[in-house]
């Protein structure tokens, strides 16, 4: 008999039987766009489970226990879902967007455990981005990559949807801004015209939301700076005749290898805080032996250096330690007259740095380089030496950790310098060099250690170092491998990628940073080679690793795809990739324990970037460093034959490091 008591009625209604779990969606991630029915079902669940930043959407709504999803753990709490579902108990799980749409893989391991999910749709970027462009979307092709954390297992893909003749294209990045005129790039290769419209939107719906309406060509462009027009100015110099000796002021790694290509030599770091005043000095003395001019790409802007000081390790502390005129590049593509104002705050900050001209970047047109050339003339007594086009310059390719190291691409370094003859005046920046004056006297920095490196190895055979050079392994400062071979070292390079082996009597193996989560698939599947490592670890063979070697160390690489690659296994973590930037910044280390650097309170200075984080807690009884500054925190792995670690060393500028490093592989071959 039906109750006719309304209080009994509404109760019955709201305590139905539950059949299954509830998948909810919830949206972009902006507590807006969360629907009434997800908003109702949070509300009377018993157990709402997700991941943090998930349920911080839906906070608002959660009356019940909350169950925070960790990936580390999420099997064993999927499982713990699924028995308080059993016993009677509401449970929802909240995922980001559309749960038809997006979260595929999340969604098949709830099922696993919980059986088939009733699905309550979200609304999706997707829905969102056509609603805010007035697109239709039958007519629009979407990159959004919520799938997959890389764009090259969906290259074909999308090229095969993007020759459909949809007319719309609308991309939804992940948060790396390197990402759109990577898939624009993509596209133009795949034979995609560069004139088509595209809609970029960044972190939708999100505080600090963008929207970028452009083109492909453009969006493949808008990678264009410092890097792209340095290269060129080194390449239109290198053809009239001239020696040119490259720098890159920082711990960059990268941008080096354009310098190299453009000029045949190598390129040296020039930073103050890694290494000290003296020490840059006398690099660039030695690098200016053999050349005629210098150019000294920047890092970041001009005042930017290490955190929390006045400029230190800056492009301007560089500058004026040297005495070098300073060409500042503007980015202008969404600038008028206020450029006197940008170029007036730079020269006046502080005078000691010679702002001598600026070079114009990205103009849209005449009108708009004779609007800005105009008010640098009116407002400044800084000369314009030289305006660029957009979509005038060759594009340099782009990665997670900034571009894509020069010998991997197929660039076409004369066509940059084409370029710049074109826009640049050369004469008068050959000008600026000559008149340059005379090195300023130098006050002798003490904060880091100076002098030569005493040690010379006199045995036979010298003492050798395995060097693992390849794509995957290629961060390494010339300086370092040029002070071992003035040693007696004898570096002997192999590749983990080709080879089967690393070489015979090697007394060390010393395995660089680089790109091993790229090539993760090809250095698994080398099986010799990881055999070969493990049989010289084995042996006790020494062992230096940083960055990319330690992961390459470990037992698994997680790349962006979610596929796991099994390494060397000589260490015992798992490093997964990211989908945003782990670690950036400059370290101050100290050892904790001796290794084969040096004892216990070893003192070092480097720098650390990566995207990829240790799955595995850090065993502390095998930490390498403590991170000065960072209570209780340490990093990387250490015992008596092994030292590996994120943070890259420039070993050039500890002499005492190098010497113990060498002398230890001695000692170990005579005993």
């Amino acid at each position: 008999m039906k109750s006719t008591d309304p209080v009994h009625e509404e109760s019955q209604e709201k305590t139905p039987t539950l059949r299954r779990v509830q998948l909810v969606g919830v949206g972009p991630g902006d507590p807006d766009y969360v629907t009434a029915t997800a908003a109702r079902e949070i509300a009377a669940a018993d157990i709402v489970a997700g991941f943090a930043t998930v349920l911080a959407v839906v906070d608002h709504l959660i009356t019940g226990q909350r169950m925070i999803l960790t990936y580390r753990n999420q099997e064993a709490q999927l499982a713990e879902l699924s028995r308080a579902h059993a016993a009677g108990q509401r449970c929802v799980v909240c995922c980001y967007g559309d749960v038809n749409f997006s979260a595929q893989e999340f969604i098949a391991r709830v099922e696993r455990h919980c059986g088939t999910v009733e699905r309550i749709p979200g609304i999706s970027s997707v829905q969102i981005a056509c609603a805010r462009a007035s697109l239709a979307m039958e007519e629009t092709l979407f990159v959004t990559l919520h799938a997959r954390e890389g764009i090259e297992a969906a290259q074909e893909e999308m090229l095969a949807a993007a020759a459909t003749g949809k007319r719309n294209l609308i991309i939804l990045p992940l948060p790396w801004s390197f990402m759109p005129p990577q898939i624009a790039s993509m596209f133009v290769q795949g034979g995609i015209a560069g004139d088509r419209p595209v809609i970029v939107y960044q972190k939708l719906t999100l505080p600090g939301e963008s929207t970028i309406h452009t083109t492909l060509q453009r969006l493949v462009a808008s990678g264009v700076g410092k890097t792209t027009i340095a290269t060129g100015l080194m390449v239109a110099l290198t053809t009239q005749g001239l020696r040119v000796q490259a720098y890159k002021v920082g711990p960059d790694y990268i941008d080096p290898t354009y310098h190299r290509a453009a000029t045949g030599r190598p390129s040296y770091n020039l930073d103050t805080w890694l290494s000290s005043q003296t020490m840059v000095r006398k690099r660039f003395d030695a690098g200016m032996r053999n050349a005629d001019i210098a150019i000294i790409e920047g890092v970041m802007g001009l005042f930017d250096g290490r955190k929390h000081t006045r400029d230190r390790a800056s492009t301007a502390e560089v500058a004026r330690l040297l005495n070098a005129p300073v060409l500042l590049v503007i980015d202008v593509s969404h600038m008028g007259q206020s450029v006197a104002a940008l170029v007036n705050g730079f020269r006046n900050l502080d005078p000691r740095v010679q702002v001598a001209g600026v070079i114009l970047n990205k103009v849209a047109s005449a009108d708009h380089e004779a609007t800005l050339r105009h008010a640098i003339a009116e407002w400044t007594d800084t000369p314009v030496l030289g305006t660029i086009r957009r979509d005038t310059l060759p594009s340099l390719p782009a990665r997670h950790l900034g571009l894509v190291p020069a010998p991997e691409t197929t660039i076409d370094v004369q066509a940059l310098g084409d370029g710049i003859k074109r826009a640049v005046d050369i004469d008068e920046i050959v000008h600026l060099a000559q008149s340059a004056g005379p090195l300023p006297e130098l006050i002798t920095d003490t904060s880091v250690q100076e002098g030569e490196h005493s040690l010379f190895l006199q045995s036979v055979p010298p003492i050798r170092i395995g060097l693992a050079l390849d794509s995957a392994f290629s961060f390494y400062y010339p300086e370092t491998l040029e002070t071992f071979a003035k040693m007696g070292v004898e570096i002997i390079p192999f590749s983990p990628l080709k080879d089967s082996s690393p070489p015979d009597e090697a007394d060390l193996l010393y395995f660089g940073g680089g790109f091993p989560e790229v090539f993760a698939g090809q250095l698994a599947e080398n099986h010799a080679m990881l055999t070969e490592v493990r049989s010289a670890v084995q042996r006790g063979v020494p062992v230096y690793a940083e960055c990319g070697g330690y992961m390459y160390l470990g037992k698994c690489c997680i790349d962006a795809n979610k596929v796991r690659h099994q390494l060397l296994g000589v260490l015992p973590y798992t490093f997964q990739m990211g989908t945003e930037r782990a670690q950036l910044g400059y370290r101050e280390l100290t050892t904790v324990r001796d290794t084969i650097i040096g004892p216990s309170g070893t003192q070092l200075r480097g720098h650390e970037f990566h995207w990829s984080r240790i799955v595995d807690p850090l065993l502390r009884e095998h930490a390498a460093y403590r991170l000065e500054g960072r209570e209780n925190t340490v990093e990387g792995y250490a015992n008596k034959m092994i030292l590996a670690s994120y943070v890259h060393v420039p070993l050039a500028a500890n002499p005492d490091v190098m010497t113990r490093l060498i002398q230890n592989c001695l000692a170990r071959r005579e005993a």
